[in-house]
């Protein structure tokens, strides 16, 4: 299954939900571009739902990383929420789990903007 990004906005958060695969080519360019133009609009607040993530591959987690630094370079934050627990322990091996902030659900993400 191909990725489908859906988005939505709660107050100055938006939260991006992601199904399928996020992997080299289609899926990580649109995703990539779709968080450009997201940070281009100045939201800078990002929650990136992945409990409909089914896999992900070098290129989807490169397209993480970059998505972190584009946020943080622009005065903002991205963080994850509803991550599989294969994806988290993928992160820990990377080295990546302490960089990307990984929350249980979208209202926990959402919640920690405000602290």
């Amino acid at each position: 299954m191909a990725l489908k990004i859906t988005l939505r906005e709660l107050d100055d958060v938006s939260i991006v939900t992601l199904e399928g695969r996020l992997v080299f080519g289609e899926g990580s360019n649109a995703l990539r571009e779709q968080l450009k133009s997201m940070l281009a609009s100045g939201r800078r607040r990002i929650v990136l739902n992945m409990a409909a993530l089914g896999h992900m591959d070098s290129s989807g987690l490169a397209t993480l990383a970059a998505a972190h630094h584009g946020a943080s370079r622009s005065g903002g934050a991205l963080k994850l929420a509803a991550l599989a627990p294969s994806f988290q322990a993928l992160l820990r091996a990377i080295g990546l789990l302490g960089t990307l902030a990984v929350y249980d659900s979208d209202a926990a993400a959402i919640e920690s903007f405000q602290k």
